[in-house]
């Protein structure tokens, strides 16, 4: 009944790609001890089975006595994900920011779930108290486009996108982000029929992840 061994196992077997033996044998170690339910959480993470990530994630909170924010953060990502965990995800959120009301991390993981769960008011309120902490904030950037997006504002999404079109190196660091919002730039662009824009868009997403081949489709477009 030790934990340990089974561990043992699931990482020769996630090593040697067998998925399903690793999953078992992870399942079982986090039934013997409830820590390694942050690692099973993780593990669900990396196959993209979100509601089982969350599910896992939550059984590591209970287990802990003080579970660490970034436990916390994970588990609200993977609600946020989850089919109609969004709500759910806002509380752990709301609760988190209680102790640190500026964190931009967390303010944008809020944003997302506010805009999952359908309160694109509450999700750009959230976008711009990021911006207005720091008007650098990629996250912050990419969130309120986001939320322009969905509501079909293209001519905004031009407008506040416009700065890092200009200057592409503002996402320096953080250049996989950048180059979503650039691309949301391209797409915006397209729906105004402004097809020049889209290209330069797209290019100087292009120029943030040069190995990124999914947007090349965009430019043969």
């Amino acid at each position: 009944w030790a934990a340990e061994p089974l561990l043992l196992l699931y990482e020769a077997q996630a090593t040697q790609g067998k998925v399903e033996e690793a999953e078992q044998a992870l399942v079982q170690a986090a039934e013997i001890n409830p820590r390694y339910s942050s690692t099973l959480g993780q593990f669900y993470e990396r196959q993209g089975k979100w509601a089982d990530a969350a599910t896992a994630y939550e059984a590591a909170i209970g287990a802990a006595r003080q579970p660490n924010r970034d436990l916390q953060i994970r588990y609200a990502a993977a609600l946020i994900n989850s089919e109609d965990g969004a709500s759910k995800a806002r509380g752990v959120l709301a609760e988190l920011l209680k102790t640190t009301p500026n964190d931009t991390r967390i303010l944008y993981l809020l944003s997302n779930a506010e805009r999952t769960a359908g309160d694109t008011n509450a999700a750009e309120a959230t976008a711009r108290k990021i911006l207005s902490i720091d008007p650098t904030n990629i996250g912050g950037l990419r969130a309120l486009v986001s939320v322009q997006f969905e509501r079909f504002e293209f001519k905004q999404v031009v407008d506040t996108v416009a700065p890092l079109l200009k200057d592409p190196s503002r996402a320096k660091g953080r250049e996989f982000e950048g180059a979503a919002v650039l691309v949301q730039l391209g797409l915006a662009q397209q729906q105004l029929a402004n097809w020049d824009a889209s290209i330069a868009a797209f290019t100087a997403a292009k120029s943030l992840t040069p190995r990124d081949r999914d947007l090349d489709a965009y430019l043969v477009q």
